[in-house]
């Protein structure tokens, strides 16, 4: 496991990686479940393969296509890695178009649970969804402090339309050509 990894192992920095296939799920969409499933067998295959590389690497499936693995950190070992899984299954079907999300966090507290850590590589995955020039980002204590704030925002929404702190604004639109207004966006403040 990765604790015993962790625990066992001294003197080398690893990184705990989480990713997954944005899309995924027009692949089950369109070409079916079979084929969804072969994608997901192809990408434990080459994690497979890759792991006879290392002396220390440990990966797993989480759910449906989120894959974890715990590995020895340097940045370029990562880049290969999402390299690989990306030509690997651009070779499987070349109309699928998919792209690995991938989220690392440099371990720096092997006490932590492994759980805190998954938590970590998530939100740094979170960070390149749905950018097609970003396929890694790495955490950073900044995260955790963006989603405090993005929660705090929520949890204050809903007081904040119970005693109506929003205003409604119309901004007109006007035609250039006619000089004629011909509607309005509405723009929202909270007060």
């Amino acid at each position: 496991t990765v604790r015993h990894m962790l625990l066992e192992v001294t003197g080398e920095t690893f990184a705990f990686i989480r990713f997954d296939i944005d899309r995924f799920k027009m692949i089950n969409n369109f070409y079916g479940i079979k084929e969804g499933d072969k994608v997901l067998c192809n990408i434990a295959d080459e994690l497979k393969r890759v792991s006879t590389v290392f002396d220390h690497f440990i990966y797993g499936r989480i759910e449906n296509d989120v894959f974890a693995v715990c590995m020895p950190f340097e940045e370029e070992s990562i880049e290969l890695l999402v390299k690989a899984l990306q030509i690997n299954m651009r070779k499987l079907n070349q109309d699928y178009n998919m792209k690995v999300s991938c989220g690392v966090y440099v371990i720096n507290d092997y006490n932590m649970d492994v759980s805190e850590m998954y938590d970590r590589a998530f939100l740094a995955a979170k960070n390149c969804k749905d950018r097609y020039v970003q396929n890694i980002s790495y955490y950073d204590e900044g995260m955790i402090e963006n989603m405090r704030q993005e929660q705090f925002i929520i949890n204050e929404v809903n007081r904040a339309i119970d005693e109506e702190q929003f205003a409604v604004y119309l901004q007109p639109k006007i035609n250039l050509l006619t000089d004629r207004s011909y509607g309005a966006e509405a723009l929202v403040r909270w007060m």
